[in-house]
């Protein structure tokens, strides 16, 4: 009978392990900085236009992409997510930062974005854009 204890403990242990390596498959997301002194970032003309005309685009792009996480819907973790990023005139994403809710749903933003950065209007200079993800569970 000790046996079968034993074995039941070390399959529990396996499995924990297996789960852990599963989250950590991601790419590592970096902390969101904020700036020490009260002054507000210089934001150009040309950025704030880009963002008032492709705001609803960029939220749409999203929408279609984004995807519960399985192990946050198991864990019914729920949650907003706060993300900064720059898209290039190329296109291209960089400096994705995501903080908030667990690090779970911040994982699922992270790739979110990546994901969704094919369907961005392109800009004809860098751009900065922060916005919020929110992963709500359907309750029935």
């Amino acid at each position: 009978v000790k046996k079968s204890r034993k074995k039941r403990k070390i399959r529990k242990k396996i499995y924990k392990k297996r789960y852990i390596k599963k989250i950590d498959k991601f790419t590592k997301i970096s902390p969101l900085t904020h700036s020490t002194n009260n002054t507000k970032p210089k934001v150009s003309s040309y950025q704030t236009n880009y963002i008032n005309k492709n705001i609803s685009k960029i939220y749409k792009a999203i929408q279609r992409v984004k995807r519960y996480p399985s192990l946050a819907k198991r864990l019914k973790k729920e949650g907003d997510v706060h993300t900064c990023f720059t898209i290039l005139p190329t296109k291209e994403v960089i400096n994705i930062t995501t903080t908030g809710a667990s690090k779970i749903l911040q994982k699922g933003a992270y790739q979110t974005i990546l994901d969704a950065k094919v369907e961005f209007p392109t800009p004809s200079s860098k751009i900065n854009i922060c916005l919020n993800i929110k992963y709500r569970l359907e309750r029935y």
